[in-house]
């Protein structure tokens, strides 16, 4: 057999960087790749029928990963990357050989159904991995499109049969049920030393019965905060109290020591480590603010009346002392109508003489009031604040009191950030929020920042349009009540994170930023995103549920189609709304909706929205013109199985005269135009007739026949 070999060594092997053992002799490179080659032919059970093969090396201070790729004269191509004990981190396998691309919108089902291609797998995933490592798909949740030439599967991969932060896909071909792709995420992130055998610290079994898992979950809880605000209830248009939790870091239990650390300071510090290479260009050019206005365009602004001139727009900004625009420069003035209003606003953009500083102040464009400022000032790593706090503050305060002072006589201090080099940024930030009854209401706000340098306002912005109905503040749970609430949403988890490691030595010099170790540890995990806790009744409130991403039916009990629609909406195929309503007459939109479904456009047709995206698609997919667009009207069974076979396909073929025949009782009375789509329906499954063997070309036809059809054409 025909072989060849060659080796793309990294610099490591010429002793330009230190390994780990370099007090060893490193094995040469042709054995190393020959012991790699064959555990990854033991574990893949590759046969001898590959004509060529290759083989490439990356290493650092830390691993070597192998590239190998096996050739056959039919162009099929098999790449592995493994690290040198044979684990694999990435597979693909491909094929050039020509395909038939299936252009029509509404295709086939898959050879394989997402069960199968699930165990297919599943499969795979224990074929190539090894104790402890192992994973797990039947929680799977995702769904395959039924136009899809493959399926997707992505999971965790588990670590003595716990969770890990190491993400795993396997992509499964649709008809051949061949894996093609493999790949897990520490291919690209390197993980030092051995993690802890849960079984070494009695935690095998039942963890949730161990002291250890009682401290844990003491410590967390004392993580966590909650504040006491009001929120929008948008099914009683009211603001309603709320405990809401404080967006704040997350923390873990190392299950060996017990000690309770912060997971998001030990990140932040591990980047402050690596140091900031990134610069920020604060200078705006003009033509990076827009290419300006046509002479028409001008032409037709000033024709507008009332409007102020560049010059009347400059002198009222700098009116504003805050602004402290005395040393800038007015670039550009941009005028913007809003037909539906009549209002007209100004933005003008200025930049300081020495381009550090860029904003556009925004005016009403007939009054010159100030309506907002927007910009930013970038904090090198060597800033210093020469504005205070507290000064700024003042400076913000004032200003808002001046521009709206009854809005602001209703605000209070929400939320503030000092500028630093931690946050990048050269402006305190401060953000005012509306108080009803001593709670915030941070729906209304007004936010401003002020320049640390020199007390300048870099950004004001008001958002003050909701103008709900406020609950009443009586008969409020207790801080501690919700609290308790609030922590039986969590669940105290076993599992393993990945905490970041300082990067010393050859590592660094290796170009790692930094490293991370696998640690157990215990952590909360909330099953359901939960907004906070009610304030009168304690409950925990649940997220707005988000818009269906399937369909799915509380009505299939009242047909005969049901297990057709469950297999349609399985590839979410079907309608959106909770309901077949199966007996119901079919409308031109719902057969719409139905077949864009299949083109994986699945929107519910009962949204006004939605008609005018669902139509435009029909007319790209050729199955109406704009002319023939009449929502609501009733679809004949004749029309149902032309716009079908007209997706699929056939349409053309159809509409060949004298070459079909049909068997339906009634055939002779199938309008000529209709009688080529029958014959195809009848051959391909799609209607078999009624009882008395009729194709009932003029009857109207229902949601559930539709479904069956559908269903029928592509199950064929």
């Amino acid at each position: 057999m025909k072989r060849t070999c060659s080796l793309l060594l990294a610099a490591i092997l010429a002793g330009t960087l230190a390994t780990p053992a370099a007090a060893a002799a490193t094995p040469a490179a042709d054995d190393r790749l020959t012991q790699v080659t064959q555990a990854v032919k033991e574990t893949l059970g590759l046969g001898d029928d590959y004509t060529s093969f290759y083989g490439e090396l990356q290493e650092d201070s830390y691993r070597a990963l192998w590239s190998l790729t096996w050739e056959t004269e039919q162009q099929s191509t098999l790449r592995v990357t493994a690290g040198e004990d044979g684990a694999i981190y990435l597979y693909t396998s491909s094929t050039d050989a020509a395909s038939t691309p299936d252009n029509s919108a509404v295709s086939t089902f898959p050879a394989l159904s997402r069960d199968q291609a699930r165990a297919k797998a599943q499969a795979f995933l224990d074929q190539v991995l090894t104790a402890p490592e192992s994973a797990d798909l039947a929680a799977d949740t995702g769904r395959s499109a039924a136009s899809s030439d493959s399926h997707y599967f992505n999971t965790q991969l588990l670590l003595y049969g716990l969770p890990t932060p190491i993400g795993l896909s396997v992509t499964v071909d649709a008809e051949t049920g061949q894996i093609t792709r493999f790949s897990r995420d520490d291919q690209y992130t390197v993980y030092i030393g051995t993690p802890v055998d849960p079984a070494d610290l009695g935690l095998q079994d039942a963890p949730e019965q161990t002291d250890a898992y009682g401290k844990a979950q003491a410590l967390l809880a004392d993580t966590l905060s909650l504040r006491l605000e009001y929120v929008l209830d948008p099914d009683r248009e009211t603001a309603v109290l709320r405990y809401l939790p404080e967006q704040g870091d997350r923390f873990y239990v190392d299950a060996q020591s017990g000690v309770l650390s912060n997971l998001t300071e030990q990140q932040a510090q591990a980047r402050r480590d690596m140091g900031s290479n990134a610069s920020a260009d604060t200078t705006a050019t003009e033509s990076g603010m827009g290419s300006g206005l046509t002479e028409a365009e001008q032409a037709g602004i000033a024709q507008m009346e009332g409007v102020l001139s560049r010059e009347a727009l400059d002198g009222k900004a700098r009116t504003w002392t805050a602004l402290k625009l005395d040393g800038d420069t007015l670039r550009q003035v941009f005028y913007n109508l809003d037909r539906e209003t009549g209002d007209v606003t100004a933005a003008l953009y200025y930049q300081d003489a020495d381009a550090t500083r860029s904003r556009i102040v925004t005016l009403d464009g007939k009054t010159g009031d100030l309506l907002e400022v927007s910009g930013y000032v970038w904090a090198d790593e060597d800033f210093q604040a020469v504005v205070s706090p507290s000064t700024a503050q003042r400076t913000a305060q004032d200003l808002v009191q001046a521009l709206w002072p009854e809005q602001a006589q209703s605000c209070a201090l929400y939320e503030s950030e000092p500028a630093g080099a931690e946050t990048g940024s050269a402006a305190h930030r401060f953000v005012f929020a509306q108080q009803v009854n001593g709670y915030f209401f941070p729906e209304n706000t007004i936010q401003v920042s002020i320049d640390a340098r020199d007390g300048a306002v870099v950004s004001l912005r008001r958002d003050f349009d909701a103008q709900p109905t406020f609950d009443t503040a009586d008969g409020l749970i207790s801080a501690d009540t919700a609290a308790s609430a609030w922590f039986d949403t969590y669940t105290t988890t076993l599992g393993y994170l990945a905490v970041p490691d300082a990067v010393q030595g050859s590592a660094a010099e290796s170009g790692y930023g930094y490293t991370s170790h696998l640690t157990l540890a215990f952590y909360l995990e909330q099953a359901d995103r939960m907004q906070g806790i009610d304030a009168k009744t304690g409950d925990a409130v649940p997220y707005p549920a988000s818009a269906d991403d399937v369909p799915s039916y509380s009505d299939l009990d009242q047909t005969w189609a049901a297990q057709d629609a469950q297999a349609l909406a399985a590839y979410g195929i079907g309608w959106l709304g909770g309901k077949l309503e199966p007996q119901k007459a079919l409308t031109q939109l719902d057969l719409i909706a139905l077949l864009c479904s299949a083109d994986n456009l699945l929107l519910d047709p009962s949204d006004p929205d939605a008609a005018d995206a669902l139509y435009e698609n029909a007319y790209w997919m050729g199955l109406l013109t704009r002319a023939d667009r009449d929502d609501g009207r009733l679809v004949t069974r004749a029309e149902l199985v032309r716009m079908i076979l007209d997706a699929g396909g056939y349409g053309k073929a159809a509409q060949i005269p004298g070459i079909f025949r049909c068997t339906f009782s009634d055939a002779a009375d199938i309008p000529a135009a209709d009688y080529g789509y029958a014959a195809i329906a009848q051959g391909l499954g799609m209607v078999t007739g009624d009882e008395q063997g009729r194709f009932l070309a003029g009857q109207t036809a229902t949601r559930e026949e539709a479904i069956a059809m559908l269903y029928a054409f592509m199950a064929r």
